[in-house]
Protein backbone atom coordinates (compact mmCIF):
# COMPACT_ATOMS: atom_id res chain seq x y z
CA UNK A 1 0.00 0.00 0.00
CA UNK A 2 1.36 3.06 -1.33
CA UNK A 3 0.93 5.27 2.05
CA UNK A 4 3.29 8.15 0.81
CA UNK A 5 0.75 9.26 -2.01
CA UNK A 6 -2.29 9.70 0.69
CA UNK A 7 -0.25 11.48 2.85
CA UNK A 8 1.08 13.74 0.51
CA UNK A 9 -2.75 14.21 -1.12
CA UNK A 10 -3.82 14.75 2.62
CA UNK A 11 -1.03 17.25 3.42
CA UNK A 12 -1.79 19.55 -0.08
CA UNK A 13 -5.49 19.39 1.00
CA UNK A 14 -5.06 20.89 3.98
CA UNK A 15 -2.58 23.72 2.43
CA UNK A 16 -5.44 24.04 0.20
CA UNK A 17 -7.96 24.48 2.53
CA UNK A 18 -5.48 26.96 4.84
CA UNK A 19 -4.66 29.11 2.05
CA UNK A 20 -8.27 29.55 1.03
CA UNK A 21 -9.25 30.35 4.63
CA UNK A 22 -6.31 32.69 4.72
CA UNK A 23 -7.68 34.16 1.64
CA UNK A 24 -11.48 34.70 2.94
CA UNK A 25 -9.95 36.16 6.33
CA UNK A 26 -7.68 38.10 3.75
CA UNK A 27 -10.45 39.53 1.77
CA UNK A 28 -13.23 40.10 5.16
CA UNK A 29 -9.51 42.57 6.59
CA UNK A 30 -10.08 44.14 3.19
CA UNK A 31 -13.80 45.09 3.30
CA UNK A 32 -13.84 45.73 6.48
CA UNK A 33 -10.92 48.36 6.36
CA UNK A 34 -11.88 49.75 3.07
CA UNK A 35 -15.82 49.63 4.26
CA UNK A 36 -15.18 51.57 7.59
CA UNK A 37 -13.18 53.97 5.86
CA UNK A 38 -16.25 54.93 2.98
CA UNK A 39 -18.50 55.07 6.66
CA UNK A 40 -16.31 57.45 7.89
CA UNK A 41 -15.88 59.77 5.18
CA UNK A 42 -19.78 59.17 4.70
CA UNK A 43 -20.87 60.01 8.33
CA UNK A 44 -18.41 63.10 8.36
CA UNK A 45 -20.14 64.70 5.81
CA UNK A 46 -23.41 64.87 6.89
CA UNK A 47 -21.76 65.99 10.23
CA UNK A 48 -23.05 63.03 12.25
CA UNK A 49 -22.05 62.84 16.18
CA UNK A 50 -19.17 60.11 17.47
CA UNK A 51 -21.78 58.01 18.81
CA UNK A 52 -23.59 57.92 16.02
CA UNK A 53 -20.50 57.03 14.01
CA UNK A 54 -18.97 54.38 16.16
CA UNK A 55 -22.83 52.41 16.05
CA UNK A 56 -22.71 52.67 12.03
CA UNK A 57 -19.14 51.05 12.59
CA UNK A 58 -20.41 48.22 14.96
CA UNK A 59 -23.43 47.74 12.20
CA UNK A 60 -21.14 47.32 9.76
CA UNK A 61 -18.84 45.01 11.28
CA UNK A 62 -22.15 43.00 11.84
CA UNK A 63 -22.27 43.04 8.30
CA UNK A 64 -19.10 41.78 7.27
CA UNK A 65 -19.29 38.97 10.57
CA UNK A 66 -22.34 37.57 8.43
CA UNK A 67 -20.92 37.62 4.64
CA UNK A 68 -23.63 39.76 3.74
CA UNK A 69 -21.19 41.82 1.29
CA UNK A 70 -21.49 38.52 -1.02
CA UNK A 71 -22.35 40.18 -4.73
CA UNK A 72 -23.09 43.47 -2.77
CA UNK A 73 -21.85 46.74 -2.82
CA UNK A 74 -18.95 47.86 0.28
CA UNK A 75 -20.13 51.46 -0.51
CA UNK A 76 -24.36 50.36 -0.41
CA UNK A 77 -23.85 48.85 3.07
CA UNK A 78 -21.76 51.33 4.34
CA UNK A 79 -23.93 54.02 3.56
CA UNK A 80 -26.63 52.14 5.08
CA UNK A 81 -24.99 51.59 8.35
CA UNK A 82 -24.60 55.31 8.99
CA UNK A 83 -28.53 55.44 8.03
CA UNK A 84 -29.75 52.96 10.22
CA UNK A 85 -27.85 54.40 12.76
CA UNK A 86 -28.67 58.39 12.44
CA UNK A 87 -32.56 57.12 12.61
CA UNK A 88 -31.80 54.80 15.90
CA UNK A 89 -30.87 57.89 17.42
CA UNK A 90 -34.06 59.78 15.80
CA UNK A 91 -31.07 61.81 14.31
CA UNK A 92 -33.47 64.08 11.08
CA UNK A 93 -31.39 61.65 8.56
CA UNK A 94 -33.06 60.85 4.75
CA UNK A 95 -31.37 58.83 2.11
CA UNK A 96 -32.04 61.80 0.24
CA UNK A 97 -29.52 63.89 1.88
CA UNK A 98 -27.26 60.56 2.63
CA UNK A 99 -27.09 59.70 -1.47
CA UNK A 100 -24.78 62.88 -2.62
CA UNK A 101 -22.06 61.18 -0.74
CA UNK A 102 -21.94 57.89 -1.83
CA UNK A 103 -21.55 56.67 -5.14
CA UNK A 104 -24.10 54.68 -5.38
CA UNK A 105 -27.83 55.91 -6.15
CA UNK A 106 -30.55 56.85 -3.44
CA UNK A 107 -32.32 53.87 -4.46
CA UNK A 108 -29.57 51.45 -4.46
CA UNK A 109 -28.66 52.52 -0.82
CA UNK A 110 -32.20 51.95 0.15
CA UNK A 111 -31.82 48.33 -1.07
CA UNK A 112 -29.05 48.04 1.35
CA UNK A 113 -31.04 49.73 4.24
CA UNK A 114 -33.93 47.00 3.75
CA UNK A 115 -31.06 44.42 4.02
CA UNK A 116 -29.68 44.81 6.94
CA UNK A 117 -33.10 45.59 8.21
CA UNK A 118 -34.14 42.53 7.51
CA UNK A 119 -31.19 40.65 8.62
CA UNK A 120 -30.69 42.27 11.95
CA UNK A 121 -34.10 43.88 12.61
CA UNK A 122 -32.20 46.56 14.25
CA UNK A 123 -35.07 48.76 16.84
CA UNK A 124 -35.82 52.06 14.37
CA UNK A 125 -38.43 54.31 15.48
CA UNK A 126 -41.05 56.05 13.12
CA UNK A 127 -38.99 59.88 11.98
CA UNK A 128 -41.36 62.40 13.29
CA UNK A 129 -41.49 66.14 11.29
CA UNK A 130 -40.28 67.39 15.27
CA UNK A 131 -36.92 65.50 14.62
CA UNK A 132 -36.17 67.40 11.42
CA UNK A 133 -37.26 70.77 12.78
CA UNK A 134 -33.82 71.79 14.72
CA UNK A 135 -31.66 71.27 11.50
CA UNK A 136 -34.15 73.18 9.05
CA UNK A 137 -34.05 75.67 11.42
CA UNK A 138 -30.31 75.76 11.60
CA UNK A 139 -29.71 75.72 7.76
CA UNK A 140 -31.55 78.62 7.51
CA UNK A 141 -30.38 80.53 10.70
CA UNK A 142 -33.75 81.49 11.90
CA UNK A 143 -33.98 82.78 15.66
CA UNK A 144 -35.80 80.58 18.27
CA UNK A 145 -38.81 82.35 17.58
CA UNK A 146 -39.17 80.68 14.51
CA UNK A 147 -38.49 77.46 15.81
CA UNK A 148 -41.35 77.50 18.81
CA UNK A 149 -44.09 79.24 16.33
CA UNK A 150 -43.16 76.28 14.10
CA UNK A 151 -43.30 73.73 16.58
CA UNK A 152 -46.68 74.78 17.80
CA UNK A 153 -47.68 74.24 13.81
CA UNK A 154 -46.18 70.46 14.61
CA UNK A 155 -48.23 70.01 17.78
CA UNK A 156 -51.46 70.99 16.22
CA UNK A 157 -50.58 68.80 12.97
CA UNK A 158 -50.02 65.60 15.25
CA UNK A 159 -53.28 66.39 17.18
CA UNK A 160 -55.06 66.33 13.72
CA UNK A 161 -52.94 63.49 12.45
CA UNK A 162 -51.79 65.80 9.24
CA UNK A 163 -48.98 64.37 9.08
CA UNK A 164 -49.47 60.80 8.97
CA UNK A 165 -48.79 58.86 5.32
CA UNK A 166 -45.82 62.55 4.69
CA UNK A 167 -42.42 62.60 4.53
CA UNK A 168 -41.60 63.83 7.85
CA UNK A 169 -38.87 66.39 6.74
CA UNK A 170 -41.41 68.26 4.61
CA UNK A 171 -43.95 68.95 7.20
CA UNK A 172 -41.03 70.24 9.09
CA UNK A 173 -40.17 72.18 5.98
CA UNK A 174 -43.87 73.67 5.93
CA UNK A 175 -44.05 73.98 9.51
CA UNK A 176 -40.82 76.64 8.62
CA UNK A 177 -41.96 78.18 5.99
CA UNK A 178 -45.54 79.06 7.46
CA UNK A 179 -43.70 80.52 10.87
CA UNK A 180 -41.61 82.35 8.86
CA UNK A 181 -44.21 83.85 6.90
CA UNK A 182 -46.44 84.46 9.87
CA UNK A 183 -43.33 86.64 11.80
CA UNK A 184 -42.82 88.83 8.12
CA UNK A 185 -39.25 87.23 7.70
CA UNK A 186 -38.02 87.12 3.93
CA UNK A 187 -38.03 83.37 2.48
CA UNK A 188 -39.02 81.26 -0.06
CA UNK A 189 -40.00 77.74 -0.64
CA UNK A 190 -37.57 76.86 -2.65
CA UNK A 191 -34.97 77.80 0.24
CA UNK A 192 -36.58 76.22 2.65
CA UNK A 193 -36.86 73.16 0.25
CA UNK A 194 -33.47 72.65 -0.04
CA UNK A 195 -33.01 73.18 3.68
CA UNK A 196 -34.64 70.55 4.04
CA UNK A 197 -33.76 67.59 1.43
CA UNK A 198 -37.38 68.19 0.10
CA UNK A 199 -38.77 69.80 -2.92
CA UNK A 200 -40.38 73.04 -2.88
CA UNK A 201 -43.65 71.34 -4.63
CA UNK A 202 -43.81 69.43 -1.85
CA UNK A 203 -43.80 72.38 0.71
CA UNK A 204 -46.58 74.51 -1.62
CA UNK A 205 -48.63 71.27 -1.72
CA UNK A 206 -48.93 71.19 2.07
CA UNK A 207 -48.82 74.68 3.08
CA UNK A 208 -52.85 75.50 3.30
CA UNK A 209 -53.18 72.36 5.63
CA UNK A 210 -50.23 73.78 7.80
CA UNK A 211 -51.63 77.34 7.33
CA UNK A 212 -54.87 76.00 8.20
CA UNK A 213 -53.86 75.06 11.58
CA UNK A 214 -53.90 78.07 14.17
CA UNK A 215 -50.80 76.91 16.38
CA UNK A 216 -51.43 76.98 20.08
CA UNK A 217 -51.38 80.29 22.12
CA UNK A 218 -47.75 79.51 23.67
CA UNK A 219 -46.22 79.18 20.11
CA UNK A 220 -48.03 83.16 19.16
Amino acid sequence: MNTGTTITRSVHGDTDRLSRYNERLRSDERSLVSGLRELRDVAAAVELSQPIRERAAYWYRKTVQKELLKGRSIEGFAAACVFISARERRHPMTLSRLAPYSPLSESKIRNHVSILRVEFEPSIPPARPQDFLPRVVSELEFDPNVEHRASGYLTRAADEELHIGKHPAAIAATAVYAAAVDLGLPVNQQAVAEAADVSAVTISRHYQDIRGLSPPESSL
